[in-house]
């Protein structure tokens, strides 16, 4: 009898744990780590979770590839760079190295260089040494020190400048 009641609550466990994880993808796409980081908060158990992880993987319903292309597109979108992306994910249990094209089929150079100038062009500041202020908006949005210097160096090349 108690093996048969010890299987029900397991059973129950399990669907709750279902349903826990329904409504947290409803919303949006996440990582494996991060459910499983959210379901370990609600107190369920480390075999209940990693069941459902595997059954929702086996429905495709979680994925880290997808979820990782999602969560690069919005932040690009954004105005993030690919630092600060790289980063964002490897907070929420991304394994960058483990992902097959990374980085190559997430981040175009010429694509990183646009976005970038598109940043500095939108911040404008009061600062005297205005470069500097460029420069440190790019590097806290996440671009490299070479893209930062590209784009400062592009968008002083195209700006009109006032002559006598």
């Amino acid at each position: 009898m108690p093996e048969s009641e010890d299987r029900s609550k397991q059973q129950q466990e399990y669907q709750q744990i279902l349903n826990k994880l329904n409504k947290l993808l409803a919303s949006r796409d996440r990582s494996v780590a991060e459910v499983r980081q959210r379901l370990l908060a609600e107190g369920f158990s480390s075999d209940g979770i990693e069941k459902a992880i595997r059954r929702a993987r086996e429905c495709e319903l979680l994925d880290d590839r997808r979820f990782t292309q999602s969560f690069i597109n919005g932040k690009k979108n954004l105005g993030w760079g690919c630092r600060k992306i790289e980063a964002g994910l490897m907070r929420l249990g991304i394994e960058l190295r483990s992902l097959p094209g990374y980085p190559d089929e997430y981040f175009d150079r010429e694509d990183e260089l646009r976005r970038a100038l598109n940043s500095v062009t939108k911040s404008r500041s009061r600062a005297k040494n205005q470069y500097q202020a460029q420069f440190r908006h790019l590097i806290s949005r996440g671009y490299s020190a070479e893209i930062a210097q590209k784009a400062i160096s592009q968008l002083t090349l195209t700006e009109p400048r006032n002559t006598i």
